[in-house]
């Protein structure tokens, strides 16, 4: 199954479901695979690139329901 990847999704790293991650930029022309630019909520200067894969594999992430 294939999800979208939009601006404001928050989700959960399997491995430390205590910190929750906001997209706040898509990178979807940057190569032949999408990224996302994810920022830690709570936090200004927390910031990691994801590709779309790792975000829609259910081991790694959970997106959060808003």
């Amino acid at each position: 199954m294939t999800i979208e990847v939009e601006l404001g999704q928050r989700y959960q790293q399997t491995t430390a479901p205590q910190d929750v991650w906001e997209v706040v930029l898509v990178l979807s022309n940057a190569g032949p695979i999408p990224h996302a630019r994810l920022l830690r909520v709570g936090s200004s200067r927390d910031v990691k690139t994801v590709s779309f894969p790792a975000l829609q594999d259910k081991r790694l992430y959970q997106i959060l329901k808003s």
